[in-house]
Order: structure tokens, then C-alpha cells, then sequence
């Protein structure tokens, strides 16, 4: 008698498993983020340090008025990435970092990712324009790439700036700037970026500014380039 399918058995069961593992971290939501922070600084607390084990974390449940169950689902999901706070931010920053990186390879010249505040976490890209044209794909291929990469991310800022820029910091140098929660990053297909940036994705985006000069239907397809969508 073979045993060749109980073999195909273990082996889809081990590959289930590993996959679940290795996808974990795109689990995570800012808010397991937030309570697993929130539960750490707790634990310092003169009243939380003096207890133990159910106790302990019901004290803590108490004080962040939900239910112990609910709180130790996020912070037991943390936990399996990293011991403290910030140690698991920086993992996310890393990872973060080296996804736009890739996705706008030597074009990606800022990235800052801001975890201080564990219930709001903020990541920051600017980038040197290439083609005009292509801003908005460039735009929404960022955001994608940080929602993908660090998902306890609440807000992404993206600006675009003037290769020729001198001092691409300063607001004279920005070609493109908006910003977008990564939820809605998530919505966003990274096979129909050509097609859908500047008739979709645009919407996805807040507060578009962009400079004067390429504010031309010509360019970008919009009445007044991306700073005004399509009616």
C-alpha cells in the first residue's frame, strides 16, 4: 500500500503552516500595534507590576476598558515579532525601508518612519521625479509599497520632488505631494498601476498639491494636473 498520499498530506499541512508563519507580519493592524504598546508601558505601572500572569492582564484590560480576551489576541500576535515596542517598530521600519527602496530603485533619497506614537505610526517617502507623466503610478507604487511592508502604518506621506532641485527639501522643489492611509494603500493593485493611477488611484490620495509648472492637461490628463481630479 503506497504512502505517498499520507506523505502529500503532511507535506500540504507543513507548507499551511509555514505559510501562515512567514505572512504573519502582514497581519498585524495598527491597533494590534497600539494595544501590544500600550500593554508594555501598562506593565510598569506600580498597580500592574505587583501581579502575574491572568491577573496581571486583566488588570490591564480593566484599565484599558476592553476585554482581556480581545487585548491579549493583539498583544500575543505582536509578541511572535519582536519583545518591546521598539524593537518591533524598527523591524517594521527595516522592512518598510528596503520595500520602496525596490520599488524606485536610487530614486527613493528620504524615508522616514515615525513610531512614536504607537496608536498613529506615520511613514514618510520623498523621491526624485523622472517622467512627469508617470507621477501619480510613482506615487500610488510607494504608498503600495510601504501598506505591503509595514502594516501597523496608519498614515503615508509621499512628495515628489524636482530632480534639479538644489535643495529638494524646500517647497520650491515639489512636484507631487499628497498623502493617504495605508487602508486605502491596500486597495491599490500593483499590476493595474499603469492604467488606474491617474483615473483611480488619484482618489485614493489627500491634500494633492503639486507645482505650477506641471499643472497642464497635457501632461497628466487631469483639467488642472493631479491637484484637480477629473470630473
Amino acid at each position: 500500500m503506497t504512502k505517498w498520499p499520507l506523505v502529500f498530506a503532511v507535506m500540504a499541512l507543513f507548507t499551511f503552516a509555514t505559510g501562515v508563519q512567514a505572512g504573519e507580519l502582514q497581519k498585524l493592524t495598527p491597533e494590534d500595534y497600539r494595544l501590544f504598546c500600550g500593554y508594555m508601558d501598562a506593565l510598569d505601572n506600580p498597580k500592574v507590576a505587583k501581579l502575574k500572569g491572568k491577573k496581571r492582564d486583566r488588570k490591564i484590560a480593566k484599565m484599558a476598558k476592553m476585554r482581556v480576551k480581545k487585548l491579549m489576541k493583539s498583544v500575543n500576535k505582536v509578541k511572535e515579532h519582536g519583545a518591546t515596542c521598539d524593537e518591533v517598530g524598527k523591524m517594521f521600519e527595516g522592512k518598510s525601508k528596503k520595500a520602496v527602496e525596490a520599488a524606485l530603485p536610487g530614486r527613493v533619497d528620504l524615508y522616514y518612519f515615525d513610531a512614536s506614537d504607537p496608536s498613529h505610526v506615520v511613514a514618510s517617502v520623498r523621491w526624485t521625479g523622472g517622467d512627469r507623466k508617470k507621477l501619480v503610478q510613482e506615487a500610488a507604487l510607494l504608498a503600495k509599497a510601504v501598506s505591503e511592508s509595514a502594516s501597523i502604518v496608519k498614515t503615508i506621506a509621499i512628495r515628489g520632488v524636482d530632480p534639479r532641485s538644489e535643495d529638494r527639501a524646500s517647497d520650491a522643489a515639489i512636484w507631487f505631494e499628497a498623502t493617504m492611509t495605508a487602508s486605502r494603500a491596500n486597495n491599490i493593485d500593483k499590476g493595474k498601476i499603469k492604467d488606474y493611477a491617474d483615473r483611480r488611484y488619484i482618489r485614493l490620495f489627500d491634500g494633492v498639491k503639486c507645482a505650477d509648472a506641471i499643472a497642464a492637461p497635457t501632461q497628466l490628463g487631469y483639467r488642472g494636473g493631479p491637484c484637480e481630479r477629473k470630473e
